[in-house]
């Protein structure tokens, strides 16, 4: 845990859900309650279509909230900036690879941003893409630019929806190393959703695993208490390893009782229809 501390958002009972094409509503957050302090690194874990992307929507203001409240700097009149990588690329495709990192209103005012979004570009293991433009980058490339983007703005907290999933095993953890040491040298609130869990592991401080239906908190893990060695070592660990396996078994068994109440909930809705 990050003592001292300002929180920046504090989620407090909060209920999501939408509207069928039928008329009936559909309940897909139920009560979830989450605080997240400047500097810290909390992951959102569970298994495909329990909510996890709602929720960060929701955050956002993408998806209005049913009940509930998700407040920014409790306490204090500020406006959060907040940047967002999604699962598939943002980019301006007619923008160069530069002008959109330099897009977002900080880093466009500063007399450096030329110089900052190269330091950027190498960092990610893409120098050179200066000049080109997004139909020129493959996905991995894309999605790279698109976390570069994001950090390149200064934000108060970055939420990334399973920002790395185009990036093969040794960018991948390339980038992860780099967005760790960037989150942590500037102190940004970070809210993942990933499928992944040795990133999880590995970019947290806190792990939130969803569960049921509706979803809510099943199952919090505070990752930090553990001392896994150096960044590069820690993956290695045994308690690192022990933990990741922990966590798959705990998604495994969610994701179990999460597919028997959708049979028994379709099997439910097939006899009434009868």
């Amino acid at each position: 845990m990050i003592m001292n501390k300002q929180t920046f958002i504090n989620i407090s009972n909060v209920n999501i859900g939408y509207a069928r094409s039928d008329g009936s509503f559909n309940h897909v957050i139920k009560d979830l309650n989450l605080t997240l302090k400047i500097g810290e690194s909390v992951s959102i874990l569970g298994i495909s279509g329990i909510g996890k992307s709602t929720l960060l929507h929701s955050i956002c203001h993408f998806i209005p909230i049913e009940s509930g409240s998700i407040e920014f700097f409790p306490g204090i009149s500020k406006e959060p900036r907040i940047s967002i990588v999604f699962q598939e690329s943002t980019l301006f495709p007619w923008l160069t690879v530069e002008e959109n990192i330099i897009y977002g209103d900080w880093i466009r005012q500063n007399p450096d941003k030329i110089d900052m979004a190269n330091k950027l570009l190498a960092d990610f293991r893409i120098p050179n893409t200066n000049k080109l433009y997004p139909k020129q980058l493959s996905g991995g490339m894309k999605q790279r630019v698109d976390i570069a983007r994001a950090i390149a703005n200064k934000p108060d907290i970055l939420i990334l929806d399973e920002p790395f999933g185009h990036l093969d095993y040794q960018n991948r953890l390339q980038s992860e190393s780099y967005l760790l040491k960037v989150i942590r040298e500037q102190e940004i609130a970070t809210l993942l959703v990933t499928h992944n869990v040795e990133e999880a592991l590995y970019l947290s401080d806190y792990i939130y695993i969803l569960g049921g239906k509706p979803a809510t908190i099943t199952k919090e893990i505070f990752v930090t208490n553990t001392k896994w060695g150096s960044d590069d070592e820690k993956r290695f660990n045994e308690e690192f390893m022990q933990l990741k396996k922990s966590i798959e078994d705990t998604l495994l068994k969610e994701f179990s009782k999460y597919t028997e109440l959708k049979n028994y909930l379709n099997d439910k809705e097939d006899i009434k229809n009868k």
